[in-house]
């Protein structure tokens, strides 16, 4: 029903972009079965989510500064949602409250808790490397346990050209009424957002441990390249006709983010930091461009990744034939935006 009418127009096509709408923005097109059995399309093709199809003239015409700059990797996890940040000896930045508006998340009925990410540590440690190996020390900012808050985030995110946030997205659960339902209901962009230090302690004035999307929006990022952010279900949003999905990915790309790589679905933890240390060796060691990074390091979890450990599938698989790795594990990222 969604591909094959599409292959017949394809023909030679190696690349396609996909501005997908109402729940077709949720779904991993990418991880649709192939032509030949037990093979999927991203061994075929090359895909891309542009959120909003206007935005392909400026993508084109956009040049892509150079990745030699002061301070442009900024690094995000080991986050400590519960450390109490009035207590904490975290530094507050003066302007903060002039700039920014101070937006409680929509978190539904229930209290949510977020619990520690043990392999972000080693995920950001891993990519630390990498960057180090390629650029050296210069401009590479590291955000971890209580320094992970709202108020660091919001002063280093615009001095940087690269942002990777591992740590906990969210989306509001269905009973939580989006005001675009035509109901009375809350804004779209409070219904999504990334958990930062103290998320577990929010305080009732200033660092409530959530950035929402519209939070976000309001962050001057045109000098971002790339925002990944490594975390769950960051590229769910509310729907909006004609418009893609208004939520955490729309919302990095509005504040003027060239690309971002975010998660349609909750990613296992071990399976991201393969996935993320393979994407960024491509990326800055071999030199490819973005999309061809992420694919290629998607491709590598399908043939590999079961067969090296990524993760165990069934109790016996030590002892079974090497098998593709499942969608599942490498199918939840997708790159939205400048896609060169």
């Amino acid at each position: 029903m969604i591909w094959v009418p599409l292959e017949k127009h394809l023909e030679g096509i190696e690349s396609v972009l996909l501005s997908p709408d109402g729940v077709l923005g949720r779904f991993p097109i990418a991880a649709l079965p192939g032509k030949v059995a037990g093979t999927y399309l991203i061994e075929e093709l090359t895909f891309a989510v542009v959120p909003a199809a206007r935005a392909i003239p400026s993508i084109l015409s956009a040049t892509s500064p150079s990745k030699k700059v002061a301070e442009n990797m900024l690094l995000l996890g080991g986050v400590d949602y519960d450390v109490d940040l009035s207590e904490a000896l975290v530094e507050n930045s003066p302007d903060s409250e002039k700039q920014f508006g101070r937006r409680t998340a929509v978190r539904g009925d229930e209290s949510m808790t977020f619990r520690a990410i043990s392999g972000t540590v080693g995920e950001i440690a891993t990519i630390a490397a990498i960057y180090i190996e390629n650029y050296g020390n210069e401009g590479m900012t590291t955000l971890k346990g209580a320094a992970a808050n709202e108020t660091f985030f919001r002063r280093e995110a615009p001095r940087h050209l690269f942002l990777h946030l591992a740590t906990h997205g969210f989306f509001a659960p269905a009973e939580v009424r989006s005001a675009l339902s035509g109901d009375a209901g809350y804004d779209p962009g409070l219904l999504s957002g990334i958990a930062l230090a103290g998320a577990n302690r929010p305080q009732k004035d200033g660092d409530d441990g959530i950035v929402t999307a519209e939070e976000v929006e309001t962050l001057d990022l045109r000098g971002t390249q790339l925002a990944v952010l490594s975390a769950c279900e960051t590229g769910l949003g509310e729907v909006a006709g004609g418009e893609g999905l208004l939520g955490l990915q729309r919302a990095f790309q509005v504040a003027g983010a060239k690309t971002v790589i975010a998660s349609l679905w909750k990613v296992d933890d071990r399976a991201t930091r393969d996935l993320m240390e393979r994407f960024y060796k491509n990326l800055w060691t071999d030199e490819m461009g973005t999309q061809e990074a992420l694919r290629e390091a998607q491709l590598w979890m399908l043939k590999e990744g079961a067969t090296r450990g990524a993760v165990n599938l069934t109790e016996d698989a030590a002892d079974s034939e090497p098998t593709n790795l499942p969608p599942f594990y490498w199918a939840a990222f997708v790159l939205s935006g400048d896609w060169q």
